[in-house]
């Protein structure tokens, strides 16, 4: 799964995600989702959570064991810090700790 902008980094890695999800707003504008036969999850640009917050929440009706994050500092520090709080905020994403 990508989340908007992080769909370039699946790519360069010569992989497909099987699911992009966000407004789409960091991808390139001749950026072609229709070439894709994966899924895409638009939401409008004007909306309160962020691309991450909104895979996760996707992510999270698929009943994952684990869900990895990775490129979620971007290079914005709004970005990086709003996605570090996201993700250290539990509650947030209806997550519980496993204990071992």
């Amino acid at each position: 799964m990508a989340a908007d902008g992080g769909t370039r980094h699946v790519l360069e890695l010569g992989k497909i995600p099987d699911v992009i999800v966000g407004d789409l707003d960091s991808l390139p504008a001749n950026f072609e989702v229709s070439k894709f036969e994966n899924e895409v999850i638009l939401y409008p640009k004007n909306k309160n959570e962020t691309d991450l917050e909104l895979a996760i929440q996707h992510a999270l009706t698929l009943n994952p064991q684990e869900i990895i994050i990775l490129a979620a500092l971007g290079g914005r520090l709004d970005q990086t810090l709003g996605n570090i709080a996201l993700i250290s905020d539990l509650a947030t994403c209806n997550l519980q700790l496993a204990t071992q």
